[in-house]
């Protein structure tokens, strides 16, 4: 351990004023003095806690500790109930003659029961007349593609289609050869720079080593100087050995390029003649022909589509002649009897939903204005858990009960009954990114919270003003930031503005604040404030507006277009890069200095002053902090 003279001189003066303190000082040790809220004084309430008391009867010595940054919420329990969340109004999409009915008024039925059946008499032959229409355009549609083909003929549709595949295939080829190309150049590119970064790198920590090393001569041992410089040996081999591979890389460079462009080319050169090729196979009188043939085929196609929208429509009309039901539930109205008539404009049956539920509950004024819609609560019964959302908070207290009514959507999955009574926990109050410290460090003055903090060797009274709490601590809205160093030691003469000494590693703690930004505590919700009252800023039956973003992705074509059409020569347009510049080495150093280091004169005083000081680190007297 090397001491400069002006740690002697800190030191030094550290052991006069520890010295002094320990020919006057009592210690007496205490577990347990109150010091927490309702406290202030020895044994008061929420004390318990408080760090061990040191009493002196000239300077305390105190520990520290910052306030923590988290948050706190407070949860609210209510009785709720599952009830169906709407009703169903049935409407037959045809209108008819009623021939079965097979549910009345009060019936249970489930989703996909048949309801009722009209009369298909006439459908019936309509489904059949246009099965008839699309078998007769399924047959004209053959025989235009059979006269088609002896027209054009299939050897020369083949070697069309010859062309058209070896076109596709260079086209790929070449877009494949032009990624390739980019790529492996980005590639070669990074591990140039990536040697390079490395040499850069090895290159500073020579010279580093090399200051290093001329910095010691005079003051270092010999054995220090000869293992300071190895280390510069040893980081000067590194730094050749990366200056060699990086000089290699970029010899290896055009070549490695000349080779991938070869590819590229080789590629493109292939393109152009695939387009010849095709050209060849697809002239102008093929194209005429061509035109008439697929103009012919184009008709005979739609008139089949025609016949089979027909067909389609023809059964779909049939089928609307059954009546389902799309969901579970009671019957509570039924429009309809036996043998009447159904109307596509009057509902038939009337269903209460039983497949769609939501939870209902009631709160008084303050817990109502403490919810918001969208809210997340949980539901529980017995051992299962669920999820739910607040979606309607009433601003208005129900008449007989003068409770707010509360309703939530539950989470997918939920299997809860409607009738079924579940318990509902909600977060009424929370405080987030909020500064909060422990219940014992925090003393009253009558209603007025405050603790004591650490500054200049001084206690400091600093009065807060908090927030909500929990058994161990408690929310800080104003009076602290989150770099105060607040003092967790109790001691019956700790009081505003007195001095204080710091206690065995509690200095890394002020450094640490000192450099730290103090961030003040941020706005607490707390109690979840309203500010308007309850009745006017909620929204009775609010509606959740969703916003469509839809992300449009570049084709697979559009991501590797082809450039040739726009091509003015055979040769495709290098990329350019610059390549970066040569290594250089340093020189060797000229002189190898072994000398022992220089240690300075010191008289005997300092010398003295300095043995004390590593004999009292050494023990652990607890004057200085011994640092390695």
């Amino acid at each position: 351990m090397e001491w400069n003279e002006k740690q002697r001189k800190t030191a030094a003066g550290s052991i006069l004023i520890g010295v002094a303190a320990i020919a006057i000082t009592t210690v007496v040790m205490a577990a347990g003095m109150g010091g927490g809220p309702g406290g202030g004084g020895p044994g008061g309430p929420g004390g318990g806690n408080m760090q061990m008391t040191e009493k002196s009867a000239s300077i305390i010595t105190v520990k520290l500790e910052n306030p923590t940054i988290g948050k706190m919420e407070r949860q609210t329990e209510f009785i709720g109930k599952i009830e169906a969340a709407d009703t169903i109004s049935i409407y037959p999409e045809t209108n008819g003659k009623i021939v079965k009915l097979h549910y009345d008024e009060g019936d249970y039925i489930k989703a996909g029961d048949l309801l009722m059946e009209l009369d298909t008499s006439d459908l019936q032959f309509a489904l059949e007349r246009a099965e008839a229409s699309y078998a007769s355009s399924v047959a004209s549609y053959e025989s235009s593609i059979a006269s088609a083909n002896k027209t054009l003929g299939s050897d020369y549709t083949s070697k069309i289609l010859n062309a058209e595949n070896s076109l596709e295939k260079a086209e790929q080829s070449y877009r494949q050869a032009r990624l390739n190309y980019k790529s492996e150049i980005d590639s070669e590119d990074d591990n140039i720079d990536s040697l390079m970064e490395r040499k850069d790198k090895a290159e500073t920590a020579m010279d580093e080593l090399l200051d290093e090393y001329n910095h010691m001569k005079g003051s270092a041992s010999q054995e220090d100087l000869e293992a300071k410089y190895e280390e510069y040996l040893k980081a000067r081999s590194d730094y050749n050995n990366y200056a060699e591979q990086y000089s290699e890389a970029l010899d290896d460079y055009d070549d490695y390029k000349s080779s991938v462009a070869t590819s590229k080319n080789n590629a493109y050169k292939d393109l152009v003649k695939a387009q010849q090729e095709m050209e060849l196979a697809t002239g102008d009188a093929y194209q005429e022909q061509k035109a008439v043939t697929e103009a012919q085929l184009k008709s005979s196609k739609l008139s089949l589509e025609s016949s089979l929208l027909s067909l389609e429509s023809a059964q779909r009309d049939l089928d609307k002649t059954k009546v389902f039901t799309p969901v579970s539930g009671k019957i509570t109205a039924c429009n309809v009897e036996p043998y009447g008539m159904a109307n596509s404009n009057t509902a038939a049956f009337v269903i209460k939903n039983d497949d769609s539920v939501q939870l209902t509950f009631n709160a008084s004024s303050d817990g109502a204005a403490a919810l918001n819609i969208g809210d997340n609560i949980t539901v529980s019964r017995g051992s299962e858990t669920y999820q739910a959302t607040i979606t309607e908070i009433e601003t208005e207290a129900d008449a007989s009960s003068g409770l707010f009514p509360i309703k939530a959507d539950l989470e997918e999955g939920c299997n809860l009954l409607p009738g079924v009574s579940v318990k509902v926990a909600a977060t009424t109050a929370k405080a987030e990114n909020s500064l909060m410290v422990p219940i014992d460090h925090v003393y009253y003055d009558g209603d007025q919270p405050y603790v004591f903090v650490y500054s200049d060797g001084k206690a400091h009274r600093a009065d807060l003003k908090t927030g909500m709490s929990n058994e161990t601590e408690i929310v800080v809205e104003d009076g602290i930031t989150s770099s105060s160093l607040i003092i967790t030691t109790w001691h019956p003469d700790l009081a505003d503005n007195v001095d204080v000494l710091l206690a065995e590693g509690m200095q890394q703690l002020v450094e640490s604040a000192a450099s730290a930004p103090g961030i003040k505590p941020a706005a607490s919700a707390a109690s979840n404030p309203k500010s308007e009252p309850a009745k006017e800023t909620k929204i009775k039956n609010s509606e959740k507006e969703l916003e469509d973003k839809s992300l449009q992705e570049e084709s697979e074509e559009e991501r590797s277009e082809i450039l040739y059409d726009s091509m003015e020569e055979e040769e495709d347009p290098d990329f350019g890069i610059e390549l970066p510049e040569e290594p250089t080495y340093p020189e060797e150093p000229k002189t190898k200095d072994l000398s022992p280091a220089y240690v300075g004169n010191s008289n005997a005083a300092s010398n003295a002053i300095a043995k004390s000081i590593i004999e009292k680190s050494s023990s652990g007297s607890g004057l200085l902090n011994k640092k390695n």
